[in-house]
């Protein structure tokens, strides 16, 4: 952020954003605290958004205030803050609701994300104007000025000016693209795999690896019998004969650990036994040697079966599934796979069925809240346009390269829909400003592009800097997230700056 503030965007007071940016992280972490969200691979990388977000944030009003040349320092701070608050507000509200789509979600580390992630939104725009406007009014009015706030040339940038004077037909096959990016969603692989996700060589993946070495056992999953007579022939039988076809369908990837049909037959010479000797070895028998496998007051029986393997998610998912399909059991009793694998299982199966619509709920909720306060269908269209496409973009990306997203990777789309709108929220108001002004759409576009662009790119690699620094985590589902996300807000705020143009020029005019 420091880097961004010294080189990027030469404004006077650039340089307070940097200690306001460290604010809004500190607010975040408390509130964060106060709210009892953990810490998790998906909220740790929360903090250094909110140092982007807040450096952004001050960015644009600083931008804005370079623009105010008369009148006093509480004057020129007051007319930039009013100038500057309500669209960056308007941005901020559509980037909390887009990411509190996510807290739909019935998983917990995705609700956890976007609560927390919510939070840093709304503390890094609190430290930008109610602490950092009447920080630069004070500054202005002390001598603080002749360090922080010395007169420098506005940055001149042109060629931002001409990207935005590209003809629309040149890109409106770059915006179908990106729209048809969205399909490939649904179609992401997500990496379940633990040792993948996991820092390389953590001691928790080498010790599960060592007691697998050691006994051929990486974890269990159990088949439970329920009904009136777990213990009956019939009962007993059947759940020997579903143990048996479990272990054939996974050919080696689990094999039968224990069981009540295998604890009987222990007792008479490895056949089942008939109902008289079930029934005087479970009278003689004390519970704590039956409970493992049997529990007569619940009507529960079970079959342990021991993963031979450190497995992913989706293996775990596909051996649940075979044992879901085995024979049906006697009727009036229920058979279900348990156990923790099942459990990871249906939360991969929930998010996959979830991905397409969690991402598509945070483009409607942006494009929501961009439609009251634009109060018109148009202009809330064209802002949100730029960055779905890139979204598009980033998701086509990851399809054609075959890249196995991680369980916020997946994500991507709706995060970066949701933050980069602000962009084109901030393009549109300059534009529509100078239109009521009298400027033609020509003239009100290069105006647009010329005045806020610079501010857009230095804001944009603000938020680029805030996720990239994710790449040094040792977590590989940190650091994918944050590495993808940072390429697709480069790309977002280009999209902005050559798609908006021609577009607002020709749907506005």
């Amino acid at each position: 952020m420091l880097l961004v503030t010294l080189f990027i965007l030469r404004v006077p007071l650039r340089l307070l954003a940097v200690p306001l940016a460290a604010l809004a992280a500190y607010w975040t972490a408390g509130a964060a605290g106060l709210a009892r969200l953990p810490i998790t691979p998906a909220t740790m990388a929360v903090l250094p958004v909110v140092l982007g977000l807040a450096t952004d944030y001050t960015l644009q009003c600083v931008n804005r205030l370079a623009d105010e040349e008369s009148g006093g320092p509480s004057g020129r701070v007051a007319r930039a803050a009013a100038s500057i608050m309500p669209p960056t507000a308007i941005a901020a509200i559509a980037t909390v609701a887009g990411v509190l789509a996510f807290a739909l979600s019935p998983l917990p580390l995705l609700r956890q994300f976007a609560l927390f992630l919510a939070l840093g939104v709304v503390m890094a725009y609190l430290a930008a104007f109610l602490v950092g406007v009447p920080l630069f009014a004070l500054v202005l009015s002390s001598n603080l000025r002749r360090f922080v706030a010395k007169p420098v040339a506005k940055p001149a940038w042109p060629l931002i000016d001409r990207l935005g004077r590209a003809p629309l037909p040149a890109v409106v096959p770059l915006a179908l693209v990106g729209l048809l990016g969205w399909a490939a969603l649904p179609r992401l692989a997500i990496e379940t795999d633990p040792a993948r996700l996991m820092p390389a060589g953590d001691p928790a993946v080498a010790a599960a690896e060592h007691v697998r070495g050691s006994v051929g056992l990486a974890g269990e999953v159990d088949l439970i019998l329920t009904g009136p007579q777990v213990a009956s022939p019939a009962a007993i039988q059947w759940l020997s004969s579903a143990t048996d076809q479990v272990v054939k369908a996974n050919n080696g990837a689990v094999r039968a650990e224990t069981s009540l049909p295998t604890f009987l037959s222990a007792f008479n010479q490895g056949k089942l036994p008939d109902a008289t000797l079930t029934t005087a070895i479970l009278q003689r028998m004390p519970p704590y040697f039956t409970g493992a496998v049997l529990n007569t007051d619940h009507g529960i029986s079970r079959s342990v079966f021991a993963l031979t393997s450190l497995t992913s998610v989706a293996e775990d998912g596909r051996i649940v599934g075979s044992i879901s399909k085995v024979s049906p059991p006697p009727t009036g009793y229920r058979a279900f796979p348990a156990g923790l694998s099942v459990v990871a299982a249906d939360a991969l199966a929930r998010l996959q069925q979830d991905l397409l619509k969690l991402n598509l709920l945070a483009l409607a909720f942006v494009l929501a809240v961009l439609l009251v306060a634009f109060r018109r269908l148009r202009p809330a269209l064209v802002a949100v346009l730029p960055t779905a496409v890139a979204a598009g973009w980033a998701t086509g990306l990851l399809f054609l390269l075959h890249v196995s997203s991680s369980p916020i990777t997946v994500l991507l789309a709706g995060v970066v829909v949701a933050f980069a709108t602000e962009f084109s929220v901030l393009w549109l108001t300059r534009y529509n400003s100078a239109r009521r002004r009298g400027s033609d759409a020509s003239d009100a576009s290069t105006e647009a592009s010329v005045r806020v662009g610079p501010a857009i790119v230095a804001s944009g690699l603000a938020l680029v800097i805030g996720f990239a620094v994710l790449a040094v985590s040792p977590v590989p589902m940190v650091r994918d997230f944050g590495l993808w996300s940072a390429a697709d807000l480069a790309l977002a705020t280009g999209a902005v700056l050559v798609l908006l143009p021609p577009v607002a020029r020709r749907v506005l005019a």
